[in-house]
């Protein structure tokens, strides 16, 4: 099953922003803890403190920590690694009650192209904090894409079936409007 691409993200890619300006950085882990609910999806990252079980670790940040429940995910997490995580918030841990539960659908090693594509993908979507953060600086900018490499890449989008026909066409139009 494909995923699509948010339009935003999409539009990122194909004006030559590259996607610096579409993706924010994961919630912190206090910031789950006092707003998330139960079920929702959340991106965090942090620094594995400690194993419980074979799959059952915790993860931690500067604010918080969170018991993740990493059974069903294929990444190598031991004791050390930094981790990006994106799972489905449980609320208090039966395991640990002194700590809430996450229950990983996809991690990824800090740093790395998955972790990059995971907050991409998935930072929006993330619980809002409830205090407002100071303004972000302006992105710096990338360096411009040619039109045939961006046309390139909106055709493996399609091809992939991350856009629609119309999304395609809509971009494929502002791409050589550009020219």
């Amino acid at each position: 099953m494909h995923r699509r691409l948010p339009l935003v993200l999409l539009l990122a890619m194909f004006s030559g922003m590259g996607t610096a300006g579409a993706a924010t950085a994961p919630t912190p882990v206090k910031t789950v803890l006092n707003s998330a609910h139960r079920k929702d999806k959340v991106l965090v990252a942090g620094k594995i403190k400690r194993a419980r079980t074979l799959d059952i670790f915790v993860l931690s940040d500067d604010t918080g920590e969170l018991l993740i429940n990493a059974a069903n995910v294929r990444t190598a997490i031991a004791v050390g690694n930094d981790l990006v995580v994106w799972g489905r918030f449980w609320g208090r841990s039966d395991r640990q009650p002194d700590l809430r539960e996450v229950e990983v659908l996809e991690a990824a090693q800090a740093g790395s192209a998955e972790a990059a594509a995971l907050i991409a993908a998935h930072a929006t979507t993330a619980p809002v904090e409830e205090t407002p953060s100071p303004p972000l600086a302006a992105p710096a900018p990338t360096p411009a894409r040619s039109a045939e490499t961006r046309l390139r890449e909106l055709e493996e989008l399609k091809t992939k079936g991350l856009v629609n026909d119309a999304e395609y066409q809509e971009q494929r139009k502002k791409i050589l409007g550009d020219l």
